[in-house]
């Protein structure tokens, strides 16, 4: 992570072949890098990759590494915003600021404003939020993914 060493910051996490899910397993296989529904935004998107990696609720890191506090979160799983966020109920209080990707390309909710109910799990977890940035647009100029930047509120 060249980027991150630039910053010079000494507290920073990453996670390289992680998941995170409402529960703890062990995964291993090929699995598809973005749904149909993003390949057909992007027909050059590979369809596949092999990964092997252990999968935890967000909770459970936090608790495994002894995380009190967390000055951002930034969440871009392809569609799975909301079951990650459910993994992360007992440490959401610690953290400052997060950034959601919100995709509107999978919907596991279809029909919803997912936009909107992302905006309002935030608001009621204690978030303000900053600014929604338009991120992906799909071929026919729909757009299909937002980041959704909030902070606590004050």
């Amino acid at each position: 992570m060249p980027s991150i060493s630039r910053t010079k910051l000494s507290n920073i996490a990453t996670f390289v072949h992680a998941a995170v899910a409402l529960r703890s397993f062990n995964l291993r296989g090929s699995f598809a890098r973005f749904s149909d529904e993003y390949r057909q935004i992007d027909p050059s998107i590979a369809a596949t990759a092999t990964v092997m990696c252990e999968v935890k609720p967000l909770d459970q890191i936090s608790t495994e590494r002894n995380i009190k506090n967390v000055d951002l979160v930034k969440i871009d799983v392809e569609g799975f915003e909301f079951e990650v966020l459910e993994g992360f109920q007992k440490h959401m209080a610690s953290i400052r600021a997060i950034i959601v990707e919100v995709s509107l390309v999978r919907s596991v909710k279809a029909g919803s404003d997912l936009l909107a109910l992302m905006t309002n799990r935030l608001t009621t977890s204690g978030f303000e939020t900053a600014a929604v940035v338009l991120s992906l647009y799909a071929g026919d100029k729909q757009p299909v993914t937002f980041n959704i930047l909030a902070r606590r509120a004050s």
